[in-house]
This record gives C-alpha cells, sequence and structure tokens, in this order.
C-alpha cells in the first residue's frame, strides 16, 4: 500500500531527516490500478459539499502478519457528504497533514457509499506494509 513517494517519506522520518506529521485519509472514486509509482494525481478524490480529508490516529502498536508484513490501524474517521446524491467511493489514500507527502492507499474491498444529505461513511484507517507490483 505504500508507493515510492510513501517508502522515502518513512525512510526520512526513521532516520531523522523529517519530522513526522499527522497523516491525512482521503476518498477516491475512480478505478486505480495501484502500483509503486501510483500518483495522487491519478485518484479522483471525493468533491462534494461536507467532504474533506480526515486526520488520523492515534496509531496502534505494528503488528506483522504472516506474510511478513508490518500492519496498523487507527481509529474510525468521518467522511460526510452534504450533497442531494450520494457518492460510490472505490478506495482511500493517505498523505502528510500539510499535504506534501503522498504515501500510498489501497481500493476497499468492495465500493463503499457515503449518504446523501447529510449522510456519513466510517471508516477504521489501516496501513499494511505490501508491495505493489
Amino acid at each position: 500500500m505504500l508507493v515510492d513517494a510513501g517508502r522515502n517519506y518513512v525512510a526520512r522520518i526513521t532516520t531523522q531527516q523529517l519530522t513526522p506529521l499527522t497523516l491525512t485519509m482521503g476518498l477516491y472514486t475512480n478505478a486505480v490500478t495501484w502500483g509503486r509509482g501510483t500518483l495522487l494525481t491519478d485518484l479522483a478524490e471525493v468533491a462534494v459539499s461536507g467532504y474533506g480529508r480526515q486526520d488520523t490516529g492515534p496509531w496502534q502498536v505494528p503488528t506483522v502478519l504472516a506474510g511478513g508484513e508490518a500492519s496498523t490501524t487507527a481509529p474510525s474517521v468521518a467522511f460526510h457528504n452534504n450533497a442531494a446524491a450520494p457518492v460510490v467511493v472505490v478506495g482511500f489514500f493517505y498523505t502528510t497533514s500539510d499535504g506534501a507527502f503522498f504515501l500510498g492507499g489501497d481500493a476497499f474491498a468492495s465500493p463503499l457509499t457515503i449518504p446523501a444529505s447529510g449522510g456519513v461513511l466510517n471508516v477504521f484507517p489501516q496501513i499494511v506494509d505490501t508491495t505493489y507490483p
């Protein structure tokens, strides 16, 4: 789920070249084939009244999955839709809170819907250190 730029960001945090920032989670609506070189501009971010990227955290202590991947989760975040029509979202992504770094993301197992007219979609942020082809 981390793209090359996301791995670079994590490495720079680890080597104290950058100060860690809060991660924000966003949602997108288009079909994307995720790969190491995926860019934020490849994603069609939700664009309705009431929607906004949400700060994440605090993150749980990472665990190592059976395949050797690190995994961590954070408390749920709420995405709002004040528009008259529902919004179908395909997946999620993470950036730093200042928007300077795009870390990666993924598609949901199946599309989710933010209901219309004040609807809310709650999502549990998760980061799994998998490798894209």
